[in-house]
């Protein structure tokens, strides 16, 4: 609905005042917009574009003159789809971008690479350049993968002949099918993997996932994974090896969240290096020496794999992961961030570089009511442009929205309703008596009205 309002404003002849997040008005949002007929009106511009052939509600407009644009709505959702051969920004969408994926499209004698992009939880894009002519698909809003892959194909094929995702380089979801089959050795012949979900009521012991690998030669090779459930269940060569590495994340308990790298070289399962504290009948190498639980009908001993890190995996690109894991500074909330390969050994570590990033949406009231938390007392922060500590009033609400961590202090970002950012230093007590965070050697519940923990 914004989208049509905003295309019918421009189409009368009024001017649109866009402004940036910042509040700043934005100088090169192209002006005016013509409509159009229909895709035939874009050839003056260099560029053949249209819609998706079973799209509604579509649209045609020409920006300046050289930038083609077609309104859509698709599987009920809305796109605005861009093209233009004399300009490359072109997609109008001044939110901070972050590359999320790269979507590998074949064509007729030709790849095409479209770069999927996240803009602080305000829609998806999509970026592409083919043969001197700059594409970008925007979609306002939430959507999924499948659907905005879907629509990057549709839009593709109007241009291209042949079009098909390359499923050579995207990851093999099986987490719903619970099996898929994969070459993860690297030997021409696919693995059969598939898992399941085992009972562990008849042991009094929780429930747990059985993961099993058949061979070419028919050889089986089993593991357990302490794991009600698995929400996530991936195969992908992240690494370009030539051997596809297994991904899988699932509840332990209660939101508890753990994440599995896996490699098969024809004999044995490894997993990735654990960052999680071993327990103490479990031995280097990520293996469970002690097999309790696992049912007794199984011919041959089956270990318990560590998990290789906490949070769950939520994309598997090349060379890095993204990972939502709980985190529980001034209150409890879901972060992501990037995890990246260790140079050296077969382990995934967060990537120093890359803040713990929290869902928070300034422009909704529900998230200043539900998620930002009140200060109850003056402590020192950081606004951003300042190079000297500054206080906030008390009574002031803020939502905070990164966390990263610099030595031993954890720097906490944040946004006020006025829209000024800044951060807060917090460190850690590990002290009986002053167990927790602190800022400013005061203990952050001492510093806000309410801060909200789970459990």
């Amino acid at each position: 609905m914004a989208m049509a309002m905003a295309l019918m404003l421009l189409c009368c002849g009024c001017t649109l005042n866009v402004l940036r997040p910042s509040g700043e008005p934005a100088t090169n949002v192209p002006n005016p917009i013509v409509n159009v007929d229909s895709a035939e009106a874009f050839a003056g511009t260099g560029v053949s574009i249209d819609a998706p052939v079973d799209a509604g509600d579509v649209s045609y407009s020409i920006i300046d003159g050289t930038l083609a644009q077609v309104s859509f709505t698709y599987d009920s959702l809305e796109y605005i789809y861009r093209a233009s051969a004399s300009a490359t920004d072109i997609d109008g969408i001044y939110y901070n971008k972050k590359a999320e994926y790269v979507l590998s499209v074949i064509c007729d004698g030709f790849n095409v690479d479209a770069t999927i992009y996240s803009a602080e939880g305000h829609g998806m894009l999509a970026l592409w350049e083919h043969d001197g002519i700059s594409y970008s698909l925007w979609h306002e809003g939430e959507v999924s993968d499948e659907a905005l892959q879907a629509a990057v194909l549709g839009v593709m094929g109007r241009s291209f002949q042949g079009v098909q995702a390359d499923s050579s380089a995207s990851p093999i979801d099986f987490a719903e099918s619970k099996q898929c089959e994969a070459d993860l050795d690297g030997d021409g012949f696919a693995e059969r993997i598939s898992y399941e979900t085992v009972s562990g009521e008849p042991m009094g012991m929780l429930d747990y996932c059985l993961l099993s690998i058949t061979g070419a030669d028919g050889n089986e090779h089993k593991a357990k994974l302490d794991a009600q459930w698995l929400d996530t269940a991936l195969c992908y060569d992240y690494d370009a090896d030539g051997r596809i590495e297994i991904f899988l994340s699932g509840d332990v308990m209660s939101d508890d969240y753990v994440s599995w790298v896996l490699r098969f070289d024809g004999k044995e399962l490894i997993a990735a290096e654990s960052a999680i504290p071993a327990e103490p009948d479990t031995e280097a190498g990520g293996k469970d020496k002690n097999t309790e639980g696992v049912n007794a009908s199984e011919p041959e001993a089956v270990t318990t794999l560590q998990p290789s890190f906490r949070g769950t995996i939520t994309r598997v690109n090349d060379n890095s992961l993204i990972v939502t894991c709980i985190i529980d500074i001034l209150g409890t909330r879901a972060g992501t961030t990037t995890f990246l390969p260790a140079s050296d050994r077969f382990a995934f570590d967060k990537d120093p570089g890359t803040a713990w990033s929290f869902y928070f949406d300034a422009s909704n009231e529900e998230d200043w009511q539900y998620i930002a938390i009140e200060t109850s007392a003056e402590f020192p922060v950081r606004m951003d442009g300042t190079s000297e500590d500054a206080t906030l009033p008390i009574g002031t609400r803020i939502g905070i929205t990164e966390m990263n961590k610099n030595g031993e202090e954890y720097i906490c970002r944040f946004i006020t309703r006025s829209g000024e950012e800044g951060a807060i230093t917090l460190t850690f007590s590990d002290k009986e008596d002053d167990w927790g965070y602190l800022i400013n050697g005061v203990k952050e519940e001492d510093c806000f009205t309410q801060l909200r923990y789970a459990g």
